[in-house]
């Protein structure tokens, strides 16, 4: 005869699941190295600094439009919301696939979120262009850079995403 299953209360899921979710009444962390004005948020060199000798950037272009943003919203494992001057822009990673939260829960969608957020939530990132600028829903495809790590590379590597080619990218 098989072992019963161990029912879990519904509020005990819920409770594990909501505290798993990136917290959105916090505030976000500034860089407190530069006073913040309304530009800020946009870097106005055409090639901001970039650590191409971070673990997994061999394959990242080099002479390529790069920009600076602000990471605002954490949207799934790999897509971020990003304020660059007075706009709001979806971003998503180039090359990796991660669970997320919404529409639906998918599996290790939390622990995915919460570790990208982790990685660039509240923090200026630089965002690297390759060949596409966009995917089919509009949101733009980078390879993004935060504190000297490549963020792509560090989803890949620490398990909270597959890797996912799409061409010509």
């Amino acid at each position: 005869m098989p072992a019963q299953p161990t029912l879990i209360p519904v509020d005990t899921v819920v409770a594990l699941t909501m505290a798993a979710l990136p917290k959105t009444n916090t505030p976000i962390a500034t860089n407190t190295s530069a006073p913040i004005d309304a530009q800020s948020s946009v870097e106005t060199t055409p090639f901001p600094d970039v650590d191409f000798s971070a673990p997994g950037a061999y394959c990242v272009p080099t002479n390529t439009e790069r920009t600076r943003a602000l990471v605002t919203r954490v949207l799934s494992g790999d897509t971020i919301e990003v304020a660059i001057g007075n706009d709001a822009l979806k971003v998503r990673y180039i090359g990796l696939d991660a669970p997320g939260i919404a529409p639906q829960m998918e599996w290790q969608g939390p622990q995915a979120v919460a570790a990208n957020g982790d990685l660039v939530s509240g923090k200026y990132v630089i965002l690297v262009k390759d060949l596409s600028d966009t995917d089919l829903e509009g949101a733009l495809l980078r390879y993004v850079f935060v504190d000297n790590q490549f963020v792509n590379y560090e989803l890949l590597r620490s398990g909270f995403a597959q890797s996912k080619i799409l061409q010509p990218d």
